[in-house]
């Protein structure tokens, strides 16, 4: 069986386009878009700022400076939501760096975002096409917003938010329902990120709530047998062949 984020990319986006056109044309929802980011997050430490648009709320998993673990799942499977508040439109923030993960990350990440029934259909999540690309936080607000002309926009930083060239000394960790915030043991530096900086419709994945039966019905399985006792290798075989992902 193969990975759905490469076996189903050119109907995933396909249904990008004609929601595109949707968007762009037809009525506003009567609710908001939703848009959980995920992959990697870091945080500018030059200076560099960005302006949350006059549309856009963020929602903030975690707190400024810390790595997290787990937060990212928990948000996703509806266990826990904003827990470090909001920042709203015309304010300013340090510029944020959304960075790309294993495709067999994303693809847990995913499977929470799709099986949790609070999460309604108006709700994407989006994440870079490859690994080594990552996105400014000021690129994703006009991404979307081409996307998602005159909406109102949540959007939910569910990823670290370590400041690049520091050795970030906390960690925020979910765990049973609770965020822990320790110290870690002897952490790195956190690197800059690689790879190009802005998001448009040839480098990004949006994934939307409403694509869950056509994927599902493309890998039948695949998101229950992803939570049986598979080991590493197994899983990567299944998902990608014979080839593991560099």
């Amino acid at each position: 069986m193969e990975n759905f984020l490469e076996k189903d990319d050119e109907f995933i986006n396909k249904k990008a386009v004609e929601r595109r056109k949707q968007n762009r044309y037809g009525d506003p929802p009567r609710v908001p878009i939703t848009v959980y980011l995920i992959g990697h997050g870091r945080v500018a430490t030059d200076g560099t700022m960005t302006t949350i648009p006059r549309n856009v709320t963020m929602h903030w998993g975690g707190p400024l400076g810390n790595t997290t673990k787990g937060i990212s799942i928990a948000l996703l499977k509806g266990e826990l939501h904003a827990a470090y508040g909001t920042t709203g439109p015309y304010m300013s923030v340090a510029e944020h760096y959304l960075c790309g993960d294993m495709n067999l990350y994303h693809n847990v990440k995913i499977g929470h975002f799709f099986k949790n029934a609070a999460i309604d259909d108006h709700s994407y999540v989006l994440f870079t096409r490859h690994h080594e690309h990552s996105f400014t936080l000021t690129s994703i607000f006009e991404f979307l917003n081409s996307m998602f002309v005159n909406y109102e926009l949540k959007v939910y930083w569910t990823c670290c938010r370590a400041f690049i060239g520091v050795k970030n000394p906390m960690q925020s960790r979910y765990e049973k329902r609770t965020i822990v915030n320790e110290l870690r043991n002897k952490p790195p530096e956190t690197p800059a990120p690689t790879g190009g900086q802005e998001c448009n419709f040839s480098n990004s994945i949006l994934v939307s709530k409403l694509d869950w039966q056509s994927l599902q019905d493309t890998s039948p399985g695949f998101w229950t047998r992803r939570e049986s006792n598979y080991t590493r290798d197994k899983l990567y075989s299944e998902l990608y062949g014979s080839v593991k992902p560099k």
